[in-house]
């Protein structure tokens, strides 16, 4: 379905494609940028619109600043967990096809901007623009996975993209983060633009930008804002907090014997953290994507779904996951990161993750020496020290969201 688009402004349109909440947060520190605005462009958002996710896009693009035009596509996103659940979407997305070219032959946009090139509506996005010579951008969005390819349904899905290529539609075939050849990639920091760079991005189009929201989040970081979330989630202020981030190992991979090892993670740092962490607590914090009624865990706090990642990060003293954009601001922020060692040992593209200074849980031996290790300051500032990285996300005289507006200008605004 299609809301009402605004006709292009004097400097021209902008389309920013958001198939999550993080997008739609991630553009809209983007488009407040005094750059952004100075340039006459008049933004317009083109979301995803899937049912099990739908709410909590809503509530984040109910936040966009009033007067920016929201663009509501139906389904296209190849998620959903079975192989035949991604044929069927990624037939939905040729149906759709037509919708986005009809919507890019109107507003004939300036620019497109993506935060994963990856994903199906915005590869459909950039396509368009691309055969009409528009402008396209990748704003790296987190850490970027490659899909593990195992058992059946890697050998079926590898078979499918082969036969999409060979059609002329590879498009619809799985695709590698940062690898779509957009015409500027924004990277967070030094290590993501080497990263991006071996994932196939052209080196003269990868610049180093830092991250909107991770200066976002720096400015709320006050003393105020952690004993505020604390106060939200029940736990005191003087008590050790890990702060759990699922992975979306279920809604977006459909790999159910990977969420059942998650979660019996969860509740295997829950059983511990009472005789390691006397006073501790745990928050769990779900994926935007995932569901709550897939994670029944009994006696566990859940974060609220609009709390902030960033936030919570803030707030916690250690931050727990399996895969998750988190480990960035963590790493960034000093927080020590505790990483499930079978993901790490099992998925080829946790090896960014290896980089970050984690605490792998390999054994309960090893789970039972990090919670020691978070028991006293001394050993949380250890902790910390290991987990900090200032490659991660560049900071700089210019601002992330005016420097990631200037790239969207393009040479010469």
């Amino acid at each position: 379905m299609i809301a009402a688009a605004a006709a292009p402004a004097s400097g021209g349109s902008v389309l920013f494609v958001c198939s999550t909440p993080l997008h739609v947060a991630l553009f809209a520190e983007v488009m407040r940028a005094a750059g952004f605005r100075a340039q006459g462009l008049a933004p317009v958002v083109v979301a995803d619109h899937r049912p099990d996710t739908a709410g909590r896009l809503d509530r984040a693009l109910a936040g966009l600043d009033a007067g920016v035009p929201v663009v509501r596509m139906a389904p296209v996103s190849a998620r959903g967990g079975s192989f035949a659940a991604r044929v069927r979407a990624r037939w939905e997305l040729v149906a759709g096809g037509g919708v986005v070219e009809d919507l890019m032959e109107r507003l004939r946009p300036r620019a497109c901007v993506v935060g994963n090139d990856a994903a199906y509506l915005e590869r459909l996005v950039l396509s368009a623009a691309r055969r009409r010579g528009i402008r396209t951008v990748l704003v790296q969005d987190g850490l970027f996975p490659r899909r593990p390819r195992a058992g059946l349904t890697g050998l079926a899905g590898a078979a499918l993209d082969a036969a999409l290529a060979a059609m002329g539609a590879g498009v619809l075939a799985s695709g590698r983060y940062g690898a779509a050849g957009c015409d500027a990639v924004a990277a967070m920091g030094p290590a993501f633009r080497d990263a991006l760079i071996a994932h196939g991005a052209p080196p003269a189009s990868v610049t180093v930008t830092g991250a909107p929201l991770f200066e976002r989040g720096r400015e709320r970081a006050t003393a105020e804002a952690r004993r505020a979330v604390r106060a939200r989630l029940g736990v005191p202020p003087e008590a050790v907090l890990i702060a759990y981030f699922t992975t979306n190992i279920l809604t977006e991979l459909g790999d159910r014997a990977g969420h059942a090892l998650q979660l019996a993670e969860i509740e295997s740092l829950a059983a511990a953290l009472p005789a390691a962490l006397p006073g501790g607590a745990l928050a769990v914090k779900l994926h935007p994507m995932d569901r709550v009624e897939d994670h029944p865990l009994p006696g566990l706090t859940l974060a609220p779904l609009d709390l902030d990642a960033g936030e919570l990060v803030h707030a916690a003293d250690a931050v727990a996951t399996s895969f998750s954009a988190v480990l960035v601001e963590a790493a960034a922020r000093g927080r020590p990161c505790l990483v499930p060692a079978v993901h790490l040992s099992a998925s080829p593209w946790m090896r960014v993750v290896r980089d970050l200074g984690v605490m792998p849980l390999a054994t309960p031996a090893a789970l039972a020496a990090a919670l020691a290790e978070l028991a006293t300051p001394a050993g949380r500032e250890r902790a910390a020290a290991a987990a900090r990285r200032g490659d991660l996300i560049a900071t700089g005289p210019i601002p992330a969201a005016e420097a990631v507006a200037a790239l969207i200008a393009g040479p010469g605004a």
